[in-house]
């Protein structure tokens, strides 16, 4: 784990979870600048949830953070990156990994309209929701036909790979090998609370050699394909992405 918290209540919350989940924290840094980055949540009575970041920490994650990281980013089989810190820092671990090759997620959550270009260009693939899909490309986005639409955008804009994740609809991906949008179907559940996924994700970081290069950030679909792809990487992108929903 490489991330920046602060020297209060969560911080030290948050690296004695870590430890207690068997999660390294060589790299986990503490600072008393600013305090540890919060996102409190809403969620309705069909599961759905609302989130609000307070960045704190987070952005006080630095490129030489990441460098200092070196070691610990070369071995991974797989480097998740998201945004909710610096964007430089991000690319500076995209770049990082891609130099050793690492195989890298970027989970395009928070979504901002004006993400950098090296963004898209430095990942091996982008991960995207509904939302965030329609903040990045502002393109509509309501089925599997605008979402086509979407991920030919982001495969323009340098993506190799493209997933876009639809909640009840599945997910569709495609890449600049095969263009061609496929469809991944999901079962039908009840959903209680989306928020829980991040302990889903912190089980797949403790057992897996999988860096999760984020702050908090990230749910259980991401952390479920991050394990597919470093422990069988031999499975077609299409079972890797279906994988998640057993």
């Amino acid at each position: 784990m490489l991330a920046k918290v602060g020297t209060d209540a969560y911080g030290t919350s948050t690296i004695a979870n870590f430890k207690e989940n068997g999660v390294s924290t060589d790299f986990v840094h503490s600072t008393d600048e600013t305090t540890t980055g919060v996102a409190p949540i809403w969620v309705n009575d069909q599961g759905e949830n609302a989130i609000v970041v307070v960045p704190g920490a987070n952005l006080l994650l630095t490129p030489a953070d990441v460098l200092a990281a070196d070691s610990l980013i070369r071995t991974a089989k797989v480097v998740v990156c998201e945004l909710e810190i610096p964007v430089e820092t991000t690319i500076a671990a995209l770049e990082l990994a891609r130099k050793h090759g690492v195989l890298t997620i970027l989970n395009t959550a928070p979504a901002r309209k004006d993400l950098d270009p090296a963004c898209y260009e430095v990942c091996d693939i982008l991960c995207a929701n509904e939302t965030e899909a329609e903040i990045l490309t502002g393109l509509p986005m309501t089925d599997i036909e605008s979402g086509g639409r979407c991920v030919d955008c982001f495969l323009d804009k340098g993506c190799q790979t493209v997933i876009i994740t639809m909640g009840s609809k599945g997910s569709i991906f495609a890449t600049r090998a095969d263009r061609t949008v496929s469809h991944v179907t999901v079962d039908t559940v009840s959903a209680v609370d989306t928020t829980v996924a991040l302990d889903s994700f912190v089980g797949v970081i403790r057992f897996y050699y999988v860096i999760i290069y984020i702050s908090g950030a990230g749910d259980a679909f991401v952390g479920a394909l991050a394990f597919y792809l470093s422990t069988n990487p031999r499975l077609a992108l299409a079972e890797s992405i279906d994988e998640p929903r057993v």
